[in-house]
């Protein structure tokens, strides 16, 4: 097994995004990613993206099978602009 830990500043995020896929709608989970400016500009859409099983890489981080992910996503994302300057 493989322990992964990540520290992700919120002034460093520059993207909050939901993603659900097919099977993480059917269980009422979702995944939350934390994008950072050196995080890859890859295509995000593929068969895993779509069923919400693929893998992110990059500087980012990502939060996933997250229940009530709608929400997580909005709470997240209000942090987030609460730290930009005005």
């Amino acid at each position: 097994m493989t322990i992964h830990a990540k520290r992700v500043m919120f002034r460093d995020v520059r993207e909050v995004s939901l993603r659900r896929g097919v099977l993480q709608r059917s269980v009422g989970l979702g995944s939350v990613y934390l994008a950072t400016q050196a995080t890859g500009t890859g295509s995000s859409w593929n068969a895993f993206s779509l069923l919400g099983t693929g893998s992110t890489f990059g500087s980012g981080a990502m939060i996933k099978d997250i229940p009530e992910a709608g929400e997580a996503y909005e709470r997240l994302r209000a942090l987030v602009d609460g730290t930009r300057p005005e």
